[in-house]
């Protein structure tokens, strides 16, 4: 049957579909590429990992690299949708609520997405030039996002008159930082980070 990968002989145990097979791939390849690096991770590990013969994961993925595309590409994608889909619900000229939901839904995504986040950050060097090329125009469009809002808040004076620019970057670099140092185990919950962020970089709330 196409699109059905049966990866089991034990009675009663369901086979897994095509696609919760790809799905698992991903899940476990980014979990290994963040701990061990894209580059030590090998394909025999990760189909031990998953419970897949080696065989199919070429099934899926012609190449390695095209995992890490597949993790890096749908991240930005992922990362792009929920931050406009945040902001949608805020007034343009309302400044600071902008600055605010893009912090926190910044800070949140990273967090609950942080092996994919810390495979972004790390590992997009080793995509091919016309796969980098890809996610780096999704990038592009999710950079531009913190400019605007940055540019806007430090004319409003929410944020320190420097370069924009600057400033937009020292931002977005603490927060994909995330995913180096957050546990989910840790004593400081997703909104508690979220919440200390934006008083961080805005101050306390008014």
């Amino acid at each position: 049957m196409p699109g059905y990968v049966r990866e089991t002989n034990e009675p009663g145990v369901r086979a897994r579909t095509g696609d919760e097979t790809l799905e698992l791939i991903l899940e476990k390849a980014q979990e290994m590429i963040h701990d061990k690096g894209f580059l030590a991770m090998s394909l025999r590990d990760l189909a031990n990992a998953v419970g897949v013969r080696a065989a199919s994961l070429y099934y899926h993925f012609p190449s390695k690299e095209d995992i890490l595309f597949a993790i890096t590409h749908r991240h930005m994608q992922g990362l792009l949708a929920s931050t406009r889909k945040a902001l949608a619900g805020v007034a343009p000229d309302d400044v600071a609520c902008r600055v605010e939901t893009l912090l926190g839904s910044a800070v949140l995504y990273h967090i609950e997405h942080r092996y994919a986040a810390g495979v972004m950050i790390n590992e997009a060097r080793n995509l091919k030039p016309e796969n980098h090329d890809v996610v780096r125009q999704l990038t592009k469009q999710y950079e531009t996002i913190f400019l605007d809002t940055v540019r806007d808040a430090i004319a409003a004076g929410l944020l320190p008159k420097t370069d924009h620019v600057m400033s937009a970057f020292a931002i977005l670099g603490a927060i994909t930082r995330l995913p180096v140092w957050y546990h989910p185990a840790g004593r400081l919950s997703p909104a508690q980070v979220a919440d200390a962020y934006i008083t961080f970089f805005l101050g306390p709330r008014r």
